[in-house]
C-alpha cells in the first residue's frame, strides 16, 4: 500500500513500540506523516526519525512541525 501511494498523508496511531518503524517506512517513501506521541521509546530511536526529513518529507508530532 505504501509503494502505491494511494493517499496524501498518513497518521501513525499504533502502539508506541511500532512508531519508529512505521515512521521510517512512510517518510522514506516520501509520504507526509503525523505521529501521535510518544515518537519513540528512546532518544536514540527518536534521532533516527530525523534523518528522513533531510529528503524534504514533512512530518508532524507533538512539539514538532515539518
Amino acid at each position: 500500500m505504501i509503494a502505491e501511494r494511494q493517499f496524501d498523508f498518513a497518521v501513525v496511531c499504533s502502539p508506541p513500540h511500532m512508531h519508529v518503524e512505521q515512521l521510517r517506512l512512510l517518510l522514506d517513501a516520501g509520504i507526509p506523516t503525523l505521529c501521535e506521541k510518544p515518537l519513540a521509546l528512546s532518544a536514540t530511536d527518536a534521532r533516527t526519525v530525523e534523518k528522513p526529513q533531510l529528503t524534504g518529507t514533512e512530518w508532524y508530532g507533538k512539539g514538532r512541525a515539518g
